[in-house]
């Protein structure tokens, strides 16, 4: 029998036919790496400069690209740890854009769309930025420019993983630096595993995964709320905006219904909404219109409004499948209502990961339904999440799942003050022994501990282990206890 061919059965009752292992799909024999985005450059930076004109030129010293070659765009100030930079009105990070004319071995102009009008900019770049380059065309099997190099988006590679058999090996998908504002989704695999989401375990902060959000980061969380006219979309107290043509949104609301039409992501299911583009049509600085493509063909009808709705995202990275996923090198931003990584029936080890990013709800963690999350190695919080109006966690599990700490080294960047945390709620387990922390005070509680759920936590109060400035003002064993908590088990061995 050879790989992925089926089994038949025949007996006195008939015939049937199972499908093997492999099923058709390609079968793996050694551990294999996909590759997503590749930084072009004769220095393998994928360092430009764009300088405002009709059109905008963009130069990338020997960037070797084609024309029709996808691309993306970071600004340095979005690589955190110590990189600057801004890109000019008319770029959106995060967006795809085209090689349009290739001016010289040094220079290009870009497109919207493919084949379409060079992009015109009425200033140029400012400090650092970067570039990414890659199709999902690609195979994703190399970090070059061929047809077998680098993928653009990350949900391509996983749809990639999804199609094969893994066997027994295992499958890294390696992003390289830059923002990626896509909203990534993981899909079951078929076979061992692990999978594995690696950036860069050595500096997290180059790989930064943040949807927008769009959403003006001083706005508080109701003046998200969208209202419609026709097609076009306006917030609630006619505030600007702050996106551009092309950027990518989803939408989400409360309650079984919301706008028929489109695509929405109900916080109380863990399926993501669709993604959507800022259109250039009816576009001003306090309305847009919204299309279904990155290419903006055609505006999308919105039909009459049933619940309020507003503009987000549910997670930088939602985890809904059975099966081993892992996070490595990687930087978690955030944005209003938006978790850092929504988890459902997943295991996963996180290790070499920053918690950070504006933001003041949601949770940099929620994992539900069995989930069990096993962090290890060092990690880093640069940002905490607190709401008045939002019993936010820095990291929550509820519906019978685990959260484990034992083992890891977590990094406080600056004065952070949460509502709690680590929140279990609903029989969950919090494994918290063997594990340190450094860096100023933290303020907030530090465990909320409920409905039946437990802890454990060696030597809470003493050496290394929460010491009585991290996080917690208190020295003791602190739990939010009411009436519907059933135990509560703080191990002292």
């Amino acid at each position: 029998m050879t790989a992925g061919s089926n089994i038949t059965i025949t007996n006195g009752n008939g015939t049937i036919s199972i499908a093997a292992a492999g099923g058709g799909r390609e079968v793996l024999t050694a551990n294999r790496t996909y590759y997503v985005g590749f930084l072009p450059g004769t220095a393998g930076t994928g360092q430009i400069t764009v300088t405002s004109g009709t059109p905008a030129t963009i130069t990338c010293t020997g960037h070797a690209l084609a024309a029709d070659t996808p691309v993306i765009f970071t600004a340095g100030a979005s690589i955190r740890g110590g990189t600057t930079g801004s890109l000019p009105a008319g770029i959106v990070e995060g967006a795809t854009y085209y090689v349009r004319t290739v001016l010289n071995a040094n220079q290009f102009t870009v497109s919207y769309t493919l084949g379409g009008t060079a992009i015109s900019t009425a200033a140029s770049s400012t400090g650092s930025c970067f570039i990414r380059a890659g199709n999902d065309s690609n195979t994703g099997l190399n970090y070059d420019a061929s047809a077998t190099g680098a993928l653009l988006t990350v949900n391509r590679a996983i749809d990639l993983v999804a199609s094969i058999d893994l066997g027994p090996y295992n499958v890294t998908i390696q992003l390289c630096k830059g923002r990626y504002v896509e909203q990534i989704n993981t899909k079951t695999f078929v076979g061992a595993g692990p999978v594995t989401i690696r950036g860069n375990p050595s500096n997290p902060a180059e790989v930064y995964l943040s949807p927008y959000s769009g959403v003006n980061a001083a706005l508080s969380p109701s003046d998200s709320q969208i209202v419609r006219s026709g097609n076009i979309i306006t917030y609630a107290g006619g505030i600007a905006h702050g996106l551009q043509i092309g950027t990518p949104i989803r939408f989400f609301g409360f309650g079984s219904a919301a706008w028929t039409g489109i695509g929405v992501w109900n916080p109380q299911s863990t399926q993501p909404g669709t993604e959507y583009y800022v259109s250039s049509q009816n576009f001003t600085s306090t309305q847009f219109s919204i299309s279904a493509t990155s290419n903006l063909a055609s505006v999308v009808t919105l039909n009459p409004l049933s619940s309020a709705l507003w503009i987000g995202s549910p997670g930088m990275l939602n985890v809904n499948v059975i099966g081993q996923y892992n996070l490595n090198g990687v930087s978690f931003g955030s944005n209003t209502y938006a978790y850092g990584l929504r988890t459902s029936l997943a295991f996963m080890e996180i290790t070499n990961t920053e918690f950070g990013g504006p933001g003041n709800t949601g949770n940099h963690i929620w994992a539900t339904n069995g989930s069990f999350i096993y962090m290890i190695g060092n990690i880093t919080v640069s940002q905490a999440r607190i709401n008045a109006s939002y019993s936010t966690s820095l990291f929550a599990m509820g519906e019978s799942s685990v959260l484990s700490m034992r083992g890891a080294s977590f990094t406080l960047v600056g004065s952070l003050v949460f509502n709690n945390f680590a929140r279990m709620t609903r029989m969950c387990t919090f494994i918290a022994d063997s594990f340190s922390f450094s860096g100023p005070a933290a303020t907030g509680q530090r465990f909320l501990i409920e409905f039946n759920s437990t802890a454990r936590v060696i030597g809470l109060g003493a050496g290394p282990t929460f010491p009585s400035s991290l996080p917690g003002s208190s020295d003791q064993t602190q739990a939010s206890i009411d009436s519907t908590q059933c135990s509560v088990n703080f191990s002292t061995s």
